[in-house]
């Protein structure tokens, strides 16, 4: 395992600023939303609407989508929730393209700030992935994107136990590729303009795409039992 010689200790202080600041940015959001509504006299469905119209059709609307995937570990964002609203807005073909663009951006950079950050004690979930993401890198790394472990978390552990960047950046481009294809039809399954306006009914469902993200699932769990059986004996050992 590789040794960093000046790494900053990521204390408690640090980690309460990073969700305060979280929190009030999140806070400046909603109350801007809702005086952009009152100011304008629209209801919040239909700001939503008209929001969901300028993200689908506007030019600059993919780089704003890649620049919040980029920073919503930051702001404490589940991954999941983008790549599902990526499908709703742009489609599935080019929400998957964003989506992976933004993704691999997003990793790299949760990456980077675990790699020179150290902790006094890692959680035991993270330390039992330490012996094979150095013995196995690529294959273990690989198992966890297809086993939909928490995308964030495990940018930021695969840092903070300096696993190698090339097998982490390489598994997790092959990795995430079912995944973000599952989400991605779940999102591109639903129609928003119809979902705002007469709420969850099924005339604001998809059922091809619905049916193809459940397929993908599948195909999914298949591959990765495939490769879970190839690194057991690693985590046996």
């Amino acid at each position: 395992m590789r040794n960093f010689s000046s790494p900053t200790r990521l204390r408690l202080p640090l980690l309460s600023t990073i969700k305060y600041g979280a929190a009030l940015t999140w806070l400046a959001v909603i109350g801007a939303l809702y005086f952009i509504a009152y100011r304008s006299g629209l209801t919040l469905v239909e700001l939503f609407e008209s929001i969901s119209d300028f993200l689908s059709t506007h030019t600059l609307a993919p780089l704003l989508y890649i620049a919040l995937y980029l920073i919503q570990p930051y702001l404490f964002l589940p991954s999941t929730i983008f790549t599902i609203l990526a499908g709703a807005l742009f489609g599935f073909w080019l929400g998957y393209f964003y989506t992976l663009i933004g993704a691999m951006l997003s990793a790299a950079l949760v990456y980077w700030t675990g790699r020179y950050l150290t902790v006094n004690e890692l959680p035991g979930f993270i330390t039992r992935f330490a012996l094979p993401l150095h013995r196995e890198p690529f294959l273990t790394m690989l198992f966890m994107r297809l086993a939909y472990f928490p995308f964030d978390v495990v940018n930021l552990s695969a840092g903070l136990l300096k696993m190698r960047v090339r097998p982490f950046m390489a598994a997790t481009a092959l990795g995430i590729l079912p995944g973000v294809a599952t989400l991605t039809a779940l999102g591109a399954a639903i129609d928003v303009p119809t979902l705002l306006r007469d709420g969850f009914t099924m005339s604001a469902i998809n059922p091809y795409s619905l049916v193809a993200s459940v397929v993908l699932f599948l195909i999914t769990l298949v591959v990765t039992l495939v490769v879970r059986r190839k690194i057991t004996p690693i985590h046996t050992n």
